[in-house]
């Protein structure tokens, strides 16, 4: 941050003088001037010299307008050199190379006077030449005049800015303690800014973590959902088998059940006959008593093991023996 320079506007600002280029002079006997203190592009005495890598020693303005304008060569005719940069110059610091320009004598342009050394000739323009160039002491508060030293005292006699200073500068105090205050709120703005990024961040990275173990629970989860779905597949499967098992069981029983009934009706008409036959061989079991070399065995059993019925008889006359034998499954 740039802390601006303070300072009381309300006394008059110190004259200022107008910089100074080389149309505020001109060199006396320049013919005689030694050609190694001349300038290799404009050939007038140096000003702020510099050397190249190449050796070549330039005013500073000619060779940086010379790179600007080239892209990098030197200001040299016939050097072959395009690749200079504006870090590669070297001030010239030979004492004794200074010393010969700095005495270089000159002649003010705006007054007249000669003999005057270069390196004085700053001093000779800013104090003690009555026609160089000077602003007004307003010039702090905007005062655009400027023009010879030794009009000066006429225009502050007459210039409105200075006449209105007292009162620009209770303005001017004025806002600068608003632009303190303002700088002081931005200030303060800046700090709970910088506070609430903080806190946001901060947030962000716990919800940034809540996030990210929310989603691991999220996918045990459907982990678990996965299996529990693979398992209650496998019970639809089971019941389904179940079920299929059911029907066919369903399905013998109830054949079972329709053999069972043939098989109590062909016992029912099997008893009858029985019956009938025991009947038959009860009366006439006195004429079989009265013939001894003939007997009648009747032999009938009925054996229920489960669902098995088996009805046997058998006959014997004398040697012979029938059996009979009748098997129901069901």
């Amino acid at each position: 941050m740039q802390v601006e320079e303070k300072r009381d506007i309300s006394k008059p600002a110190a004259i200022a003088m107008m910089p100074l280029t080389s149309t505020n002079f001109e060199y006396m006997d320049k013919a005689s001037i030694d050609k190694d203190l001349n300038c290799e592009y404009c050939t007038n005495p140096l000003v702020e010299p510099v050397s190249t890598p190449c050796k070549h020693t330039f005013c500073r303005v000619c060779i940086e307008n010379k790179i600007k304008k080239t892209g990098g060569a030197c200001a040299k005719p016939k050097c072959k050199n395009k690749s200079i940069a504006l870090e590669d110059l070297t001030p010239v610091t030979e004492r004794i190379v200074l010393n010969m320009l700095d005495r270089l004598l000159v002649k003010c342009t705006s007054c007249g006077m000669s003999n005057i050394q270069r390196g004085a000739f700053d001093k000779h323009a800013t104090k003690i030449c009555p026609k160089a160039t000077v602003t007004c002491a307003a010039v702090d508060i905007k005062c655009p005049w400027s023009g010879p030293s030794d009009q000066l005292k006429q225009h502050m006699i007459t210039c409105a800015y200075e006449q209105i200073r007292p009162v620009l500068a209770e303005i001017i105090q004025d806002n600068k303690q608003l632009k303190e205050k303002l700088q002081q709120m931005s200030e303060q703005c800046m700090k709970n800014h910088q506070v609430c990024i903080k806190e946001l961040q901060e947030t962000n990275q716990r919800l940034n973590t809540s996030v990210g173990e929310l989603g691991e629970v999220l996918y045990q989860a459907k982990a678990q959902i996965k299996d529990v779905q693979t398992e209650v597949q496998q019970l639809k499967d089971l019941i389904s088998q179940d079920k299929s098992q059911i029907t066919e069981l369903q399905t013998e029983t109830q054949r079972e059940k329709a053999e069972i009934t043939r098989v109590d009706e062909r016992c029912n008409k099997h008893e009858i006959q029985i019956s009938n036959l025991a009947e038959k061989i009860n009366s006439k079991g006195g004429g079989m008593l009265r013939r001894p070399k003939k007997t009648y065995l009747f032999i009938a059993s009925f054996l229920f093991y489960k669902k098995r019925y088996v009805c046997i008889s058998k006959c014997s006359t004398g040697n012979e023996h029938i059996q009979m034998s009748i098997t129901y499954n069901c």
